[in-house]
């Protein structure tokens, strides 16, 4: 870790000695050596933060899942809930046409699609969109709250 400690020193990164320690056991080196890979899965980790953040971060002092001020988590449950209710609306049809076709009455994309617009209008190209709102839209909910 002395090694290490000096190159930050030397580069005029400020540090503490143990989070220096704290950081090469978390890259898992034995016994205080770092090997090329190792330092450099590090480095690729977070490629466009300097190598004080790099320290802090791994370190437990700086959080990278920090929201920017002003963020409420309602608005962040939102945001989560929103994204999976847009994602899934603006697929839907594809989803749509794939289960007509995985049903084995439709031989091609195409005709399913004609059939499909000329049956049930342009409407049943989000036959059952709801359903997939319902179960996408809390998972992202929960999935942006815990990120």
């Amino acid at each position: 870790p002395e090694y290490v400690a000096q190159a930050l020193r030397a580069a005029g990164v400020s540090h503490m000695e143990a989070d220096v320690g704290r950081v090469l056991r978390m890259m898992g080196t034995q016994g205080g050596d770092t090997s090329f890979e190792q330092f450099f899965e590090a480095c690729m980790v977070l490629p466009a933060w300097n190598a004080e953040q790099l320290v802090l971060t791994q370190a437990g002092i700086l959080n990278l899942a920090t929201a920017p001020s002003g963020t409420s988590s309602l608005m962040i449950v939102s945001a989560g809930f929103i994204n999976g209710a847009v994602s899934r609306t603006l697929t839907a049809p594809f989803d749509r046409l794939r289960a007509v076709l995985a049903t084995g009455g439709e031989t091609g994309v195409g005709s399913a699609a004609r059939n499909m617009l000329k049956n049930e209008g342009l409407r049943g190209f989000w036959a059952s969109n709801l359903a997939n709102v319902v179960q996408v839209g809390p998972e992202n909910a929960i999935a942006f709250t815990l990120n």
